[in-house]
């Protein structure tokens, strides 16, 4: 995932010029107006480096899967909200209550990216797992936000990648 990201990253930054890119996952359908709605939230929140979707579970569309994602002191990590009907109960907290966004559906800004002068974005050596969690670490340590735009909404199969082979989420 990371290693894709950050070639997919560096193409569009190379043909389309500087700008905001959007991750997904192969996994995740985006809710009519998802678009337009994390655009105009991350026009508005300059301070955010990154903006997720708020996610929801693609099985069961009204149970959230992350509305943002909590680490702990021992950095044990959770989707804040997971498996939870939906009424609205994070919603107001875009900025607040979690550390770093979901990788499944999540905007990267311009003003982040271009911090990285080209290197890798994601970090290839954690392949498919945490290179979320870094990244939004990272965005903190140079002061910026992260957020979750409740509007924006989307839904997500999750591990469809690995099949059930769930070996893969503890090599690396």
């Amino acid at each position: 995932y990371a290693g894709g990201m950050n070639t997919g990253i560096r193409y569009a930054r190379s043909t389309y010029g500087k700008g905001s890119c959007l991750l997904l996952n192969n996994d995740v359908t985006l809710r009519e107006g998802f678009l337009r709605e994390i655009g105009a939230f991350a026009s508005k929140s300059p301070s955010s480096a990154i903006v997720q979707g708020k996610t929801r579970q693609y099985h069961d569309r009204a149970r959230l899967d992350s509305a943002g994602n909590e680490m702990d002191r021992l950095g044990g990590t959770r989707c804040r909200g997971y498996g939870e009907v939906d009424e609205g109960q994070y919603d107001s907290l875009a900025n607040r209550g979690f550390f770093y966004a979901s990788g499944a559906a999540m905007l990267i800004q311009d003003v982040f990216l271009s911090a990285f002068n080209d290197s890798d974005y994601l970090d290839p050596e954690l392949f498919a797992y945490h290179e979320d969690v870094d990244i939004c670490w990272f965005a903190r340590m140079l002061g910026f936000e992260v957020s979750v735009c409740p509007e924006a909404i989307c839904y997500h199969k999750g591990g469809s990648s690995l099949r059930g082979d769930k070996s893969l989420r503890v090599q690396y």
